[in-house]
């Protein structure tokens, strides 16, 4: 569990993922508040997709972080997603983001 996690009482981040030899994190990420100009949705209080992909389980591993714009409503959501966004990220399937070099 994070400091911040411990400070502000959330629960703690989800176990890491193994798929293909690599180990997803997923750590979504609460927007507290968005400055600057309107936006269309206020993303306020919703998720953001935010993973490191590892070779090794360890946080310490040598890893890559990801993050993708889109909002959700839960932690649970953004959660299921970071986890598909990795998987994507592996397979290949999303481009310019890469592991080839993990």
């Amino acid at each position: 569990m994070s400091f911040w996690s411990k400070l502000f009482g959330e629960d703690s981040d989800p176990e890491p993922l193994e798929y293909k030899g690599y180990f997803i994190h997923p750590r979504p990420t609460k927007i507290a508040r968005v400055y600057g100009p309107p936006q269309l949705e206020d993303p306020t209080g919703k998720w953001r997709i935010h993973l490191y992909i590892s070779r090794g389980k360890s946080e310490d591993s040598e890893a890559r972080e990801f993050h993708a714009a889109n909002f959700y409503k839960s932690k649970g959501e953004a959660t299921k997603h970071c986890i598909e966004f990795g998987k994507q990220i592996i397979d290949g399937k999303t481009a310019p983001a890469s592991i080839a070099d993990l």
